[in-house]
């Protein structure tokens, strides 16, 4: 395994919208098919998580609606942990049923609130309905704390009327180049910041290292379309597939996969904002993204003609199975492979190739404060305590989980090569466009990467298509907005 290097620039809002304004144009979708729309979020935490052990699904889908997560009945509970330190108070914590208890236990209470002495009181709901379930709890007059959810998900919190402290004034305290400006991006909304990440991931071309190594293959810091379909051609034999990826219309994962080869070509995905969404590549540039995943098949022979049809599922397990030698994932393969010692040690990533810049997608896990907590202070302490130093390192040590952490620090002295040579890619990641992605995706996006693979489309004819169905699409949202 190596390390791979980095790209250049740190794009983080390429499409310049102010994103308040967005929250006007999704307030009436509801809450939870607002949360069904937005891009695609991190990897789950579904099991335990120490150096020694690994969840048994992360990243099998997204830990929020937001990525095809769960959209079934609302559930909750609570549960309180105990405390440790100077009986700081209690918090009240708002998180997803799928967050791991063993996470919970060592890293939030053991670490984070023990550092400043407090309990917490852990209330679970359910993915799928999230932001309708935070907006109950605050109609009832008992809203939590502190909020863990996805920077991604922070405008279907507010659309949904859950009101959020702004952080602004606390974090003039904090030394902003500790942390990725990724982070700070990711949570601001019109200038303000409201939530703080504490953990992260990106994607990159992970792949069965012992099969590169026996077909002569060394991979390169950077590489364009053509360089890496060429590479993963010779990774293409009778045991196994040399490419894969997300085609199936509804896949979850997909946007994370798609958007960075169209930022690569130097366009957002949209410009513009609510009402007035606009697509932000050219016909020129979505060819070339659709010249990718042609060649994928028709050139370079490196992926079969049924890859328009896989969703994460067939990618994910012929992965980690070993009839899949690469495809574009994230760390979240450590905790998926764990049944395939062979395909755990021989773990590998490369950057995602591009057509004209290196990027990649960022995600994150983020804490929010709810603006009418009693405990504000208190729930910044916890914020500040679950990025410090120390719980930072504790994230990342937890090589189980297959998490990144947001404090550059934290990630320089990460051990486990394979889950370093995924920070060595965060500079070049990029934070999403807050537009609803999943109808683009699946009414789009999808069936046009569907016609080139399946049908032998030209790209051009792809590109034309895709561009018709994603303003019909567009005009939709803009006509909610």
């Amino acid at each position: 395994m190596r390390n791979t290097g980095v790209g250049q620039g740190n794009p983080t809002e390429p499409s310049g919208v102010g994103r308040r304004t967005f929250l006007r144009g999704v307030a009436g979708l509801g809450a939870a098919g607002l949360a069904g729309g937005l891009l695609s979020a991190c990897g789950s935490d579904s099991g335990g998580g120490s150096s020694s052990s690994a969840s048994s699904s992360s990243g099998s889908s997204s830990s929020s609606a937001a990525a095809g997560g769960s959209t079934g009945s609302a559930s909750s509970s609570s549960s309180s942990t105990g405390g440790g330190g100077g009986g700081g108070g209690t918090l009240t914590v708002m998180l997803a049923s799928w967050v791991d208890p063993g996470f919970l236990n060592d890293v939030f209470q053991n670490s984070a609130a023990k550092k400043i002495g407090a309990k917490l009181k852990v209330v679970t709901v359910d993915d799928g309905t999230y932001p309708a379930q935070a907006a109950a709890a605050q109609k009832s007059g008992n809203p939590p704390d502190v909020i863990f959810w996805t920077a991604q998900g922070i405008t279907g919190l507010q659309g949904a009327g859950v009101k959020l402290l702004a952080l602004d004034d606390y974090i003039k305290t904090e030394d902003k180049s500790a942390f990725y400006e990724q982070d700070y991006a990711a949570n601001t909304i019109d200038g303000k910041v409201y939530g703080l990440g504490f953990r992260c991931n990106c994607r990159g071309i992970v792949y069965h290292a012992d099969y590169a190594k026996a077909a002569g293959l060394t991979t390169p810091a950077t590489w364009t379309f053509d360089e890496f379909g060429q590479w993963a051609a010779k990774l293409n034999t009778d045991g196994h597939v040399g490419f894969g990826f997300e085609a199936k219309s509804g896949d979850g994962r997909s946007s994370s996969n798609f958007l960075p080869l169209i930022w690569s070509t130097g366009a957002p995905m949209v410009t513009g904002g609510p009402g007035t969404w606009k697509i932000g590549p050219s016909q020129e540039q979505f060819q070339q993204v659709m010249q990718f995943y042609y060649d994928t098949v028709n050139t370079w022979h490196c992926s079969p003609k049924a890859v328009g049809t896989w969703g994460y599922p067939e990618t994910d397990g012929n992965f980690s199975k070993g009839s899949l030698a690469s495809y574009s994932a994230g760390p979240f393969v450590v905790p998926n492979s764990q049944k395939y010692p062979n395909t755990l040690k021989n773990l590998a990533v490369a950057p995602v190739p591009h057509a004209t810049k290196q990027t990649t997608f960022w995600e994150e896990h983020a804490l929010f404060i709810h603006a009418d907590s009693k405990q504000q202070d208190l729930a910044w302490q916890f914020i500040e305590a679950m990025r410090s130093e120390e719980t930072q390192k504790l994230i990342v040590g937890r090589t189980g989980d297959a998490q990144l952490a947001v404090r550059k620090s934290a990630n320089a002295a990460i051990t486990d090569p394979f889950l370093k040579s995924f920070g060595t890619l965060l500079d070049d990641a990029q934070v999403p466009e807050p537009v609803a992605i999943a109808p683009i995706m699946n009414n789009a996006v999808l069936p046009a990467i569907q016609q080139v693979t399946l049908n032998g489309t030209s790209a051009a004819d792809a590109a034309k298509s895709l561009i018709t169905n994603m303003q019909a699409q567009l005009d939709l949202i803009n006509k909610n907005g």
